[in-house]
């Protein structure tokens, strides 16, 4: 059995844990047998814990703990053999001789009346190495070489370790100059950088040079550090002070009392000096920037009255935000005085733009009220909700949909809070649905009045991957599209104002006409009338010449067969890559005109689903009443896939005085159109060996080339269509100029037809 194997492994490594007692399993006959007569049971937990992969661990980690030990032992008898034949200097045996069980590790007694202490922390033994390496003590580094104080439980009087620090701390100050190169080397660097930068500032005319001396000690100490030289932060100054003025002879030292507040100037004139000082006085400074700030937070009060969010975004929503004078400031501080630029850069005023609505939206008109073990909670006023923190928190809502996200960026001032995000996004949607049951029309303020208008009908599908999803959606999508010739077609239609009455979150519901779905009854396909079209064969194929299609494409396959001739030649393949080789990329090129993008619009998404009755038949009604909103003359125009065109079609011929083919114009979707197509195309190639063709040109693989025929995926066969007419034509010419090289009689020559 395969626990009682288990169970006797682990008691073989002795990983059993406490709990499990294997004579309490076994009575004698097994611990399987006893297991299975008293009907034994465990939790999967439990079994967990001592399955075969935890016990493989097991036995390697008691494996790795025997071969540890194993060299554990050999290693301490090499280091015991070489103890016996090391050499016994006199400092070997006073060094051996040492115990520290009860002497002091410097002086080495043990004066009962003294009490000793042990190390305990790594700051006294690094300290005490520091100070053995100034000492140069031999004796103490040798015994500091066995290992580090608190391993070998070394004890010391305290007036012993407290005379060794001060010994080395007297021996490193006076030979401080004399340690080492590299230490003398950069403070040099250091000083020789202090008085270079005293020397630049006397040397400006519009700065005082007066030096305050604990400045000055800062930035030699800071500079030490930064070239590597481990130094105390407390800087003798007087030392610095003396070493500075030897330097400069003119230079006077002017002390507020007691040694405190003294100030470094030089006594060429004095007067020039202290005249420099006052008008570049920190104090006048920072007034200044109080004064800056006042004017600043005055004109961002009295603005928020001014500007307020409606709900939309308008072209100079961000410059109305922000008064100009905020906005003039951080342009400053950004480029700084630009007086003599005719504009600012797109870039820079951007940036100004953003940091200036930042400001606002997270100015207070009184001081917050800071505690540090309590968070700050940070409220903002609608009044200053500036477009960029709005417009911010919407993106980020809709793109992630994380509540966590919106919180963190509004705490850092970012954006607005996730509530008020909320808020804003049910007012807006609150205002626009009451302003569709006022015209219980459901119709998207993108779209324009007075435009062509499309309509597209389908199912739309959602099935989450993610494990822990419980639903899917399967319902009914309906498009409406606009097409334009140019920018300004069409009549933009008034958006409401963006502010409900009622702040609320709650958003409210659309009309009952457009959210009921309303039954409708069966009725039998065999009952289904299909109205006669009179003159059928007249309106098929009129208006359409078949060779000004084929003409049109003789430059597509001539510009095919010169991509191809390009080939053979030695021009650059970047040259060849950029030619529309294709039959799309071509006739796209040939296009002068621009074409603008439609306006598109999805309504309302609907649960039922779409392949019903019920929902084809409420979809008509609800794209009849936008058409109708949108151009009043025009007849709804509604595409759709295969299954939904054949439900259309029916409810058309059942119900023609509201559906009939002259109240709706009903297309099947240019996809189906074309699979069906390239179906029948590959009905006639069956059997024709064209498969064939193209495994052995290696333009595809036996199962894709079978695919092909069935156009299972559009993209691909397309592409091995036009690959296959390119071709064509391109054998069908070489065979013509082989034809013509032939013919003696040149004037017989046929001409070439493609």
């Amino acid at each position: 059995m395969t626990l009682e194997s288990d169970l006797l492994g682990f008691e073989s490594v002795n990983s059993l844990p406490s709990t499990v007692n294997l004579n309490l399993l076994n009575d004698g006959s097994g611990i399987g047998n006893t297991l299975r007569e008293n009907r034994g049971r465990w939790h999967k937990s439990c079994r967990d814990a001592l399955n075969s992969t935890k016990l493989e661990r097991a036995r390697k980690r008691k494996l790795e703990e025997i071969t540890d030990a194993t060299e554990n032992n050999t290693v301490q008898q090499s280091v015991e053999q070489q103890a016996v034949y090391r050499s016994c200097t006199r400092a070997f045996l006073a060094h051996s001789a040492s115990t520290f069980d009860d002497k002091c590790f410097f002086c080495e007694s043990c004066n009962d009346t003294e009490k000793l202490w042990q190390v305990r922390t790594l700051g006294v033994d690094s300290r005490v190495r520091e100070c053995a390496s100034v000492l140069n003590d031999v004796h103490l580094l040798s015994k500091l070489s066995e290992g580090d104080l608190i391993a070998r439980e070394a004890k010391y009087h305290a007036r012993c370790l407290v005379a060794f620090y001060n010994r080395a701390s007297r021996v490193g100050s006076a030979d401080s100059e004399s340690t080492g190169n590299n230490s003398v080397q950069s403070s040099s660097i250091a000083l020789a950088e202090l008085i270079a930068y005293i020397e630049d500032v006397r040397s400006n005319e519009t700065i005082a040079p007066v030096f305050r001396l604990s400045e000055l000690t800062k930035l030699y100490v800071s500079r030490l550090n930064q070239l590597g030289v481990a130094h105390d932060a407390r800087e003798h100054s007087t030392r610095l002070k003396q070493r500075i003025m030897n330097h400069f002879p003119d230079m006077i030292e002017v002390c507020a009392g007691r040694g405190k507040g003294t100030n470094l100037m030089f006594d060429e004139d004095l007067s020039i000096t202290l005249s420099k000082a006052c008008k570049s006085d920190s104090y006048a400074d920072a007034m200044h920037l109080v004064r800056a700030a006042q004017i600043i937070r005055r004109d961002t009060i009295d603005n928020s009255s001014k500007y307020s969010f409606q709900g939309t975004f308008s072209s100079d929503c961000q410059k109305d935000s922000v008064p100009a004078s905020l906005l003039t400031l951080v342009s400053m501080i950004l480029e700084g005085p630009c007086i003599d630029e005719v504009g600012l850069c797109e870039q820079s005023t951007a940036a100004a733009l953003s940091i200036s609505q930042l400001v606002v939206h997270n100015s207070t008109k009184k001081n917050r009220n800071r505690s540090i073990n309590k968070k700050t909670i940070v409220r903002h006023s609608k009044s200053q909700d500036t477009p960029l923190p709005i417009y911010v928190a919407l993106l980020i809502h809709s793109v992630t949909r994380r509540k966590s996200l919106v919180d963190k960026l509004f705490s850092l001032g970012i954006c607005v809070s996730y509530d008020r995000m909320l808020q804003i996004s049910a007012d807006a949607a609150n205002v626009v649905c009451a302003q569709y049951a006022k015209d219980d029309v459901v119709c998207p303020f993108s779209l324009r009045t007075n435009l062509f208008t499309l309509a597209a009908i389908d199912n739309i599908d959602h099935n989450p991957s993610s494990s822990t999803s419980s639903t899917s959606f399967h319902g009914t999508s309906i498009s409406l599209m606009q097409n334009r010739v140019d920018a300004n077609d069409g009549l933009k239609r008034v958006i409401p104002d963006g502010t409900a009455s009622e702040s609320l979150r709650k958003i409210q519901a659309l009309p009952t006409s457009y959210t009921t779905v309303e039954p409708v009854s069966f009725i039998s396909d065999n009952n289904t009338i299909v109205p006669a079209i009179e003159n059928l064969s007249s309106l098929i194929g009129t208006g359409i010449d078949i060779s000004n299609i084929l003409s049109s494409d003789a430059g597509w396959l001539d510009n095919a067969l010169s991509v191809i001739d390009m080939c053979d030649t030695d021009i650059d393949k970047t040259i060849i890559l950029n030619q529309n080789l294709s039959w799309a990329a071509y006739n796209a090129n040939l296009r002068s005109n621009l074409a603008y993008p439609a306006i598109t619009a999805l309504l309302p998404l609907f649960r039922e689903a779409a392949h019903t009755n019920a929902m084809i038949k409420h979809g008509m009604k609800s794209i009849q009443c936008a058409v109708k909103l949108l151009n009043s003359n025009q007849i709804p125009i509604i595409g759709s896939d295969q299954p939904l065109y054949a439900i259309i079609k029916l409810l058309q011929w059942r119900e023609p005085l509201a559906f009939g083919e002259d109240k709706f114009v009903i297309l099947l979707g240019g996809l189906h159109i074309e699979m069906a197509a390239w179906k029948t195309i590959g009905d006639w190639l069956e059997g024709s060996g064209w498969t064939d063709a193209l495994v052995d040109s290696k333009v595809a693989s036996a199962g894709t080339a079978d695919s092909f025929l069935k156009c299972s995926h559009i993209k691909k066969t397309r592409q091995a269509h036009t690959i296959t007419a390119a071709t064509l034509y391109i054998l069908q010419k070489q065979a013509y100029q082989l034809y013509k090289s032939d013919c003696v009689d040149q004037d017989s020559v046929e001409t070439f037809e493609s």
